[in-house]
């Protein structure tokens, strides 16, 4: 599977599977390791890039679905899409818009065949959501679910061998404690 789009920050990710996995181990909690610093997403024109960002994923997102734009791969690419809106949505403090994000992604990981996605790619992207599900429950106050869904994924992880994964994912472990 190829993929294409924003790294939680806005930087570019590669459009090859490789890339990605790469990228996402490095990208792992970027919003919420910058969510007490207040002014990180308030400095000029963030705010308004960031909602900017969110019509975007909207737009595309509603194209993909109603059939306009490229076809090939469009289930991937609105899976990877609903990651990125849930990514944009934790920055953005909106964490039931996240949630909801992440259950269309999972939804759409379902109904991909296993011939759609290369090798250990489908537990790259499980463990991906899994942590980010654990970060959204943590701010949330739910450590007993944090801490499940960041074991889940550092198991995932480790099955990777992926110690970026597992690194972020015990950083984790140690702040539910």
């Amino acid at each position: 599977m190829r993929w294409g789009g924003l790294s939680a920050h806005g930087s570019a990710i590669s459009t090859e599977a490789g890339s990605f996995t790469k990228g996402r181990s490095q990208e792992k909690g970027y919003w919420f390791d910058h969510r007490a610093e207040a002014s990180h997403y308030e400095e000029a024109g963030v705010g308004d890039a960031l909602r900017t960002s969110e019509r975007l994923y909207d737009r595309i997102l509603k194209d993909l679905t109603e059939g306009r734009g490229p076809q090939f791969m469009a289930v991937q690419n609105q899976m990877i899409l609903h990651y990125q809106r849930a990514l944009l949505y934790c920055t953005l403090r909106r964490y039931g818009h996240a949630k909801e994000a992440i259950v269309q992604a999972r939804q759409l990981k379902r109904s991909l065949p296993a011939s759609q996605w290369e090798p250990r790619e489908e537990e790259t992207f499980e463990s991906q959501l899994l942590f980010l599900e654990g970060e959204i429950a943590f701010v949330e106050g739910r450590t007993n679910d944090a801490r499940g869904f960041f074991t889940r994924s550092q198991v995932i992880d480790r099955s990777l061998n992926d110690r970026t994964g597992v690194s972020k994912n015990q950083e984790r472990l140690d702040l539910v404690g």
